[in-house]
């Protein structure tokens, strides 16, 4: 297993405000996250499958109870501000 603070995953897409995705479908922010208090980062529906969007695996985490993961801001050194996901 992982180590607590070790690194699992990057959670990267489509950059969108809070109003963006407030406005829109729920069933449409299956895969949002927000990074900070202005932006949400989005996979969008049709890059959910990994043969649509592989850089970053992020969207595809899944939890345990109790959690095992958690999310962190990270400087990517390609995409810049993303979520990381560190084991705990």
């Amino acid at each position: 297993g992982l180590l607590a603070g070790e690194l699992c995953s990057w959670y990267n897409g489509v950059r969108c405000t809070h109003e963006e995705v407030n406005a829109r479908d729920w069933t449409e922010n299956q895969n949002t996250i927000t990074l900070d208090a202005d932006t949400v980062i989005d996979v969008p529906p049709e890059f959910s499958t990994t043969s649509a969007y592989s850089a970053t695996l992020g969207h595809k985490a899944n939890h345990a109870t109790p959690n095992n993961a958690r999310y962190d801001v990270f400087d990517h050194p390609r995409f810049g501000l993303i979520k990381a996901i560190r084991a705990v």
